[in-house]
């Protein structure tokens, strides 16, 4: 979300009335924090500014951010609304952004409603809580400790539920609902589309799902969606195979587009039978299916599966 200041936002306005240097000084400095990401510090200066200048829409904007990734809903939701009511123009959609998603945090749907609408994004005629249907979303989870970039469904203009099953080290489950930024923060392709990656902001609703992983031999790709088939039809559960769908980028890479490294096309990887795979389950049929799966077909194996988030029980079902 663009930050306003002094120099970007006000050097050609001639019409505004003359702003305490104060007030100046002090937005810039929290300006200067946000830049580095350290919001908490970047939120009391904005505080002093509008303070000195509450008729200044800029350090209402930026306080909105910072209150945004600080968590505090309440202020980031005062902040945007004072900031779209001083200048509408100059807040611009940050302003509503900002709005909208402090308010769909606090459960506001009137207003988180409200902002959607004044951005321009048509919603269906109704109140509470939107449920639409966006499509699959990258969202960058566990942004500071243990970033990954996990698909996503997207049910409104800030909320999604995990599709994926997250690795464990990520603290997220397949099924949490998030709260997401509106600022694209990388590229994700998806089959002959290109999709912009968001940051978690916060987990709104824990999933029931646990994570559990567990090492499979399937000779081949058929095996594999021989197995996933399976668990679609006759359970609740998700699989994930890990094997192929999880990779190490550079940061360039997960902050953008990920791109080849080296020379030459990307060359196709032959087919490995031993495959790790995540098991998403709140119940133990799932561990049934695996096992009927193994009888069924030459040359299958699986391991004891191992629970490694929210697990209900250290044993495992299989034996």
């Amino acid at each position: 979300m663009r930050i306003a200041t002094m120099r970007s936002r006000y050097s050609a306005v001639t019409h505004m009335p003359e702003l305490d240097p104060e007030a100046i000084r002090a937005n810039d400095a929290g300006v200067a924090f946000a830049d580095e990401r350290r919001y908490a510090e970047a939120a009391p200066f904005y505080e002093q500014a509008l303070t000195l200048a509450p008729g200044w829409y800029a350090p209402h904007l930026n306080l909105g951010i910072a209150r945004k990734h600080t968590g505090d809903w309440a202020r980031s939701l005062a902040a945007s609304i004072r900031a779209h009511e001083l200048d509408a123009e100059r807040a611009g959609s940050g302003a509503l952004w900002n709005a909208g998603v402090a308010a769909t945090a606090l459960g506001d749907w009137s207003r988180a409603r409200w902002a959607w609408t004044k951005v321009g994004i048509p919603l269906p005629a109704g109140e509470g809580p939107l449920e639409l249907n966006y499509g699959l979303t990258p969202i960058r989870v566990s942004c500071k400790a243990n970033p990954e970039v996990v698909w996503c469904h997207r049910i409104d203009p800030a909320r999604a539920r995990i599709e994926s099953i997250p690795t464990p080290e990520s603290g997220r489950r397949h099924g949490d609902m998030l709260l997401h930024d509106g600022a694209p923060t990388g590229k994700r392709r998806y089959r002959d589309q290109v999709l912009s990656v968001f940051d978690e902001l916060a987990l709104l609703e824990p999933s029931p799902f646990h994570t559990w992983r567990i090492d499979l031999v399937a000779p081949s790709p058929s095996d594999v969606e021989e197995l996933f088939r399976a668990v679609a039809e006759g359970t609740e559960a998700a699989l994930e195979d890990w094997t192929g769908s999880l990779e190490m980028l550079c940061a360039k890479c997960s902050e953008g587009l990920p791109h080849e490294h080296g020379e030459g096309a990307r060359r196709e990887v032959a087919w490995k039978a031993e495959r790790m795979v995540g098991v998403a389950t709140r119940d133990e049929r799932v561990f049934a299916v695996i096992e009927k799966w193994v009888k069924a077909g030459g040359g299958r194996g699986t391991s004891e599966a191992e629970c490694l988030l929210r697990c209900w029980s250290s044993r495992s079902p299989i034996a």
